[in-house]
């Protein structure tokens, strides 16, 4: 199973007077990446792998929903998942992995990372910090950050 995220809510990068690059998660944001991880865990799902844009951002989200779900190892990071990154490699990269990988990624990129992975021409966007679980080429479930709550 494949599930893919889309980074949490971040600062605005003219009100920091910051580059996209540094972006930070908001206090929304940080929320909103744990509620996911508990909800990932409340389904059953015990990931087995954790794969991240380098952007701050997503890599903030990445530990968040990792810790959340209650996954204990590292979260790597691949250049490939910041945006404009090499989407054809992760594709093949996330269909011979085994177990469960979790990678977070950005707008437009891992809504079309999602419809590579499930052979579609396009796939609705991602909501900040919705994950998408995929499985055998279809979307199993989809967890909407507007709607899970952050009961464990």
């Amino acid at each position: 199973m494949i599930l893919l995220i889309r980074h949490a809510h971040a600062v605005d990068r003219a009100e920091e007077h910051i580059g996209d690059e540094e972006r930070w998660l908001t206090a929304k944001g940080r929320d909103v990446a744990r509620r996911m991880g508990v909800a990932v865990r409340r389904r059953g799902v015990h990931i087995d792998e954790v794969w991240t844009s380098p952007l701050v951002r997503a890599v903030q989200t990445a530990e968040l929903v990792a810790g959340g779900a209650g996954y204990g190892g590292a979260v790597v990071v691949l250049v490939e998942l910041a945006p404009g990154g090499r989407l054809r490699r992760v594709a093949e990269a996330l269909q011979a992995s085994a177990g469960v990988v979790a990678a977070v990624g950005h707008e437009p990129d891992i809504s079309t990372l999602a419809a590579r992975l499930c052979g579609q021409p396009a796939f609705p966007p991602f909501k900040k910090g919705q994950v998408v679980a995929i499985d055998a080429a279809e979307v199993a479930w989809t967890l909407d950050p507007d709607k899970v709550d952050g009961r464990g």
